[in-house]
């Protein structure tokens, strides 16, 4: 970057250096050796404000230092996705304040051009992957709201991007859809392909956190139709991981695993070294529901390293979640807790309503283990409202069944009925046959408890059936609840081959005659 941007014509790049030299030695100015860099002390930087004020040369310097910065962030961009990230994303750290004094600057003096634009598109990034999606979304906004006409398309297609990757981080997908929708118009517009690639995987990402797989699928493969066709590898492995993520949600654990591995090795292959982190906890996290912890917990532990050492906040909250949750499947409590309390603090401070949500469950869950159900409950309908408030329809039918679960131990029978039976709509819905496999359980425990011991065989025998089908078996945490209801049932009956008979019954039922049998004959 030319040093001429900001001291002008007047000072030869190679002097700079010498005059700086001379300044630390005249005690005006200070040098920080753990940082590498100067700064004026404050006495001196009012003089040289004041001397600016006086010259007329205050907009012309504030130019300069805006179009110096614009430079630098847009040749961050490009690698923080590479090997070279991290260097990348601790010098703009480094930079943060001055790009905000350009981003101020911009949307307060420089109304004609687009650089506030280009700035926001350049550093969306950077704000998602430290943690400043808040501050991020507000920069964007602001620049956004100012009106610069057909000049500005691409840059405008491309900041909205970044808004809407940001509200998307934060769980509001609602604007994060709408955003997405006008960059993807404004890049069909202009025949931009990649950025329609992009457009598409970003609103296939909304359709999958709302539960609409069906529509999350067609943007994917469309994506990736375009990406494939231009050449992107990092584009084509973003596609992979985006439909490795609706299979795995779906219960296709092998489609997932063989999605992610493909994406991994194009992430490894190129360096991108965040993706290639995300990559590791996804198939970390269908080594979970397949019951392989090991695994999953050295995929955890990897993908955790490598966003620690980016200082990727997002991915280190994901990866804390995950190993909370390996630890609680296996019965460590106190460590599952205070694993999902970090996560949950981080969360908390980057404001992603959907990872707070994820995290408030997740605790709750740890305190119906401990059988604090009146604290679980509570976290349970916290949970549930976040999801209901963004719009998660997985999210909203995981906590239903979780409170149908803590309201069933009450003894409160017809509620919890209720609760697991709207999760389980939504779950048919939603196409979630894992979810849909502990819906029937506990509606199973529920007919058990109201002396329907035969009803209760057959519904667990069609769940059985089911996570056998798609290879996720319970956690260990839950099998003595589970047993225990299963050996309450079966005690129930006077002839046991007659429990036996109806858990053979279950099993022979196609999933949605078992639906709707949980559904239809709750009562019976």
């Amino acid at each position: 970057m030319s040093n001429e941007l900001l001291t002008g014509p007047r000072i030869e790049n190679c002097a700079v250096l010498d005059l700086l030299t001379s300044l630390v030695d005249k005690s005006m100015v200070a040098y920080d050796e753990a940082t590498g860099r100067y700064r004026l002390l404050e006495t001196v930087r009012q003089y040289a404000r004041d001397r600016i004020l006086d010259d007329g040369e205050l907009e012309l310097r504030r130019d300069r230092h805006l179009s110096c910065f614009l430079a630098l962030a847009e040749q961050a961009e490009p690698n923080l996705r590479g090997a070279d990230q991290r260097a990348w994303l601790e010098q703009l750290e480094g930079e943060h304040d001055n790009l905000r004094a350009a981003l101020a600057w911009s949307r307060e003096h420089d109304l004609t051009t687009v650089r506030g634009l280009r700035l926001c598109a350049a550093l969306w990034r950077f704000w998602f992957v430290r943690g400043y999606l808040g501050e991020g979304r507000n920069w964007c906004r602001s620049t956004l709201d100012v009106p610069m006409g057909d000049l500005a398309s691409k840059a405008r297609a491309e900041a909205l991007n970044g808004a809407g990757a940001l509200a998307y981080g934060q769980g509001d997908y609602a604007a994060a859809g709408s955003h997405h929708e006008e960059s993807l118009a404004i890049r069909r517009g202009i025949g931009d392909s990649q950025g329609i690639a992009n457009s598409l995987g970003n609103l296939g990402n909304v359709a999958k956190e709302r539960g609409d797989y069906v529509a999350a699928r067609t943007y994917y493969q469309e994506s990736i139709l375009i990406t494939r066709e231009l050449g992107n590898k990092s584009a084509v492995a973003g596609s992979l991981n985006n439909l490795g993520n609706v299979a795995l949600n779906q219960g296709d654990y092998a489609a997932a695993r063989s999605l992610y591995g493909e994406a991994l090795a194009i992430n490894k292959a190129l360096g991108n070294r965040a993706w290639e982190g995300t990559n590791l906890q996804n198939l970390a996290n269908v080594a979970s529901v397949q019951a392989d912890y090991a695994t999953a917990y050295a995929l955890s532990e990897e993908s955790l390293s490598i966003q620690q050492d980016l200082g990727n906040r997002h991915g280190i909250a994901t990866a804390l979640s995950n190993l909370g949750s390996i630890a609680h499947q296996q019965g460590h409590l106190s460590s599952a807790r205070s694993l999902h309390e970090r996560s949950l603090a981080i969360q908390q401070a980057l404001g992603d309503r959907l990872g707070v949500a994820h995290s408030l469950g997740n605790l709750g869950s740890v305190m119906f283990q401990e059988a604090d159900c009146a604290s679980a409950r509570c976290l349970f309908e916290q949970s549930l409202a976040l999801h209901r408030d963004i719009g998660d329809r997985r999210g909203i039918a995981g906590s239903l069944c979780r409170l149908g679960t803590v309201v069933s131990e009450d003894g409160d029978y017809a509620l919890a009925r209720s609760y697991c039976e709207e999760s389980l709509f939504m779950q048919r819905d939603v196409g979630d046959r894992r979810a849909m496999a502990g819906s029937l359980e506990e509606l199973a425990t529920i007919a058990a408890r109201l002396d329907n011991p035969a009803r209760a065989a057959k519904v667990w025998g069609a769940a059985e059936c089911l996570r056998e089908v798609i290879g996720a078996p319970l956690p260990p945490n839950e099998l003595p609840r589970y047993d225990r209801h299963v050996a309450g049932a079966r005690s129930a009956l006077a002839d046991d081959s007659a429990f036996d008979v109806a858990w053979q019954e279950g099993r022979a039922m196609t999933l949605e005659q078992a639906i709707e049998f949980a559904l239809e004959q709750s009562d019976a």
